[in-house]
């Protein structure tokens, strides 16, 4: 009969917010749409595993971390084209 040795390495929780907001805005002639967007929002640490490697010597250390706060802002302006505008001098019916 043989006889193992269990080992049980955990990692250390996740916490990942994301976040986005956009506004929208347009008039006759224009279109206006601005975005933002907010990854790990409160920066929180998010660690690698440990290292499971029984002969390496960083076994059961955590030696990664996940991606620190990353922010993105678009804006985008469109002109409105291809709309038709009653011919001067014609009356509406």
């Amino acid at each position: 009969m043989e006889h193992g040795v269990g080992l049980c390495l955990s990692n250390p929780g996740c916490a990942l917010r994301h976040v986005g907001v956009q506004e929208h805005q347009s008039n006759e002639r224009m279109n206006m749409q601005f975005r933002g967007e907010f990854f790990n929002i409160v920066n929180h640490a998010n660690f690698g595993g440990p290292g499971t490697t029984m002969t390496s010597a960083t076994f059961g250390q955590i030696t990664s971390a996940g991606r620190a706060r990353e922010l993105q802002f678009a804006l985008k302006l469109c002109g409105e084209t291809g709309r038709e505008t009653p011919a001067s001098g014609s009356k509406a019916r």
